[in-house]
């Protein structure tokens, strides 16, 4: 069993949406539209063009928050996550949902969307170190 440590980049995006039923449709792809052409709604607001579907983590509460913690409680590698992101979080906007990228480095060339779906705002990206245990 190989346990090096590896360099993984995590990207986060907060906002608020109406339902998680709305926010799992933003960032699921639609196959019987344009076989050619598969994006989601998230990828085509925020310019991703190399994604992958089973590295993405939305979260949802009920009501709004403040607390990036509580959104994130829970997240996959949240022991490494939270202190990171609480790092660069930039606190005083209420929120209910966020996305994660896992694997992923997103550049922040754009930041924020708003649309049927939901309002996001690119909070940025960081580098957590996971073991691998494959």
């Amino acid at each position: 069993m190989d346990n090096k440590l590896n360099d993984y980049y995590v990207s986060l995006w907060v906002g608020y949406s109406e339902s998680d039923e709305k926010l799992l449709d933003y960032i699921s792809v639609d196959y019987e539209e344009d076989e050619d052409n598969c994006y989601s709604q998230f990828e085509k607001d925020f310019g991703i063009d190399d994604f992958d579907e089973d590295s993405v983590e939305r979260l949802f509460l009920d009501e709004k928050t403040d607390s990036l913690k509580k959104l994130l409680s829970g997240c996959s590698y949240e022991d490494k996550v939270i202190p990171e992101f609480e790092k660069i979080f930039v606190a005083g906007k209420n929120f209910n949902c966020g996305i994660l990228t896992y694997d992923m480095n997103y550049d922040g060339n754009i930041n924020f969307t708003e649309n049927k779906y939901c309002r996001l705002e690119f909070v940025g990206t960081v580098k957590i170190n996971i073991k691998n245990e494959i």
